[in-house]
């Protein structure tokens, strides 16, 4: 019966998470009678039956660790691909809303203002051009900047999420404990455990020692996470370091906790390193054009009257204002007067030769960007997403597969099969059947015995 009731606990969970099918280990009960200097001599010991040994949960602890191991990698790789696929989206590329697409239409309409210099027509749409490729700029900015403070909220919740796991896991090793001291075996209670360390591996980089009273005991970093029925709380505060984004502490040391791996891991580095270096190349180029586009307009004409009779035209001032991408703008000079830009180069009638260089800054090299280019600059930029990107999708569906076929170990083992488990089910009622009927072959032979044995002729 006992074995029939291991059957149908299998059945019962034969689609629960985690679960790992039970097997009940049947031996010989003790025969009789047992050995002794004062028991009687007979031909032999008699057999006394079946007894359940034990029931044994069927689990393979290598593949679980390379579960743990290669889920912690799924998670951080999964994390960065997420974030990088955002950063795709505000890019737009390739598109006609993207901020490559700006600067090409700005420099062309540069080269327009260098046919026409006198027109007005020319000189608007430089103005409307330049309004928008600063506008763009801002705008890829702010989203960028969003991102991040996404990530960095997502870190809280991740943290949150680990202290619960790792509550759980707590509350669980003590019931492993006193079910252990108990003298049972505690299977259930041990799935759950490894259903919630996976959950754990898939958050953060973690190392798992199993103690000798059955339970575990977790840490990151070699600090301690959960040890017995004991967790570890961690704490997110603002770093002053970096940018008062979050960072994750130890709280019984207040020590700084490196993450390394899982999706935690991944969350902290596309914050930190992925959006944050395209924030930083964003403003390098913007810095790069108010700079190099403010210093060359600032040596050219405009078309405002001479300061004296007979005279040259006022220089050119400043074009763009702003520090970077996120406050980069058109002068107010400009937006209010089109005179104020400076296309002549000489200050002569129908000169547009500033104009021309202007419109040429676009393909020379800038220091600033490593002795690229504006338009290289940006093509770099562009590209090193979607190169970031692609590696992130490849590694990801690489870990993904890696995951699966680890799970299918995992179920090849540890999963139940309904087939095997109608088989063991139609193998125990045979062998209870049969011994019921020896139960009944038994009470016949004694009935004869004690009922009709002697009254044979009365």
């Amino acid at each position: 019966m006992r074995a029939l009731d291991v059957v149908g606990h299998n059945i019962a969970n034969a689609n629960t998470p985690g679960y790992s099918r039970q097997v009940a280990r049947l031996g010989a009960a003790p025969p009789y009678p047992s050995a002794s200097l004062s028991s009687l001599v007979i031909a032999g010991q008699v057999g006394t039956g079946v007894q359940v040994q034990a029931i044994h949960r069927l689990r393979d602890q290598f593949v679980e660790l390379q579960l743990r191991t290669e889920t912690q990698s799924m998670g951080r790789w999964t994390a960065r691909y997420e974030a990088l696929q955002q950063v795709e989206l505000m890019l737009q590329e390739p598109s006609d809303l993207s901020l490559r697409d700006a600067l090409d239409r700005f420099w062309q309409a540069l080269q327009d203002l260098h046919q026409q210099p006198e027109s007005d027509a020319a000189r608007a749409v430089v103005r409307e051009r330049a309004l928008a490729l600063a506008a763009t700029f801002q705008h890829v900015h702010k989203q960028l900047s969003d991102l991040q403070a996404d990530l960095n909220r997502l870190v809280a919740l991740e943290v949150q999420r680990i202290n619960t796991l790792a509550e759980r896991l707590a509350d669980i090793n003590a019931q492993i404990h006193r079910v252990s001291m108990s003298g049972y075996e505690p299977n259930d209670l041990l799935d759950q455990r490894d259903q919630l360390l996976l959950e754990l591996a898939e958050l953060v980089d973690i190392s798992v020692t199993e103690m000798e009273n059955r339970t575990v005991h977790v840490s990151i970093g070699g600090l301690t996470l959960v040890d017995g029925n004991r967790a570890v709380e961690l704490v997110t505060r603002p770093d002053p370091s970096n940018n008062d984004f979050l960072s994750i502490y130890w709280s019984p040391t207040d020590e700084k906790m490196a993450i390394e791996n899982g999706r935690l891991a991944g969350v902290l580095q596309a914050r930190d390193d992925l959006v944050a270096g395209y924030l930083s190349q964003l403003d390098t180029l913007a810095q790069a054009i108010i700079s190099h586009f403010n210093a060359l307009h600032q040596l050219g004409y405009t078309l405002e009257p001479p300061a004296t009779p007979g005279g040259l035209p006022p220089n050119g001032g400043q074009f763009f204002t702003g520090t970077g991408a996120k406050d980069m703008g058109v002068h107010g000079d400009i937006l209010q007067d089109l005179r104020k830009i400076a296309a002549s180069a000489s200050g002569a009638p129908g000169d547009g030769e500033n104009a021309r260089l202007l419109a040429q800054l676009l393909h020379d090299p800038i220091p600033e960007l490593g002795n690229t280019s504006m338009a290289d600059y940006l093509r770099a930029l562009v590209a090193g997403v979607g190169v970031a990107a692609q590696q992130a999708r490849n590694m990801t569906a690489s870990q993904t597969a890696l995951v699966e076929h680890l799970h299918n170990r995992r179920e090849a083992v540890s999963g139940v099969s309904l087939d095997e488990e109608m088989v063991d089910m139609v193998r125990f009622q045979q062998a209870y059947a049969a011994a019921a009927r020896l139960v009944t072959t038994m009470d016949e032979a004694l009935d004869t015995i004690i009922n009709r044995m002697g009254v044979v002729g009365r």
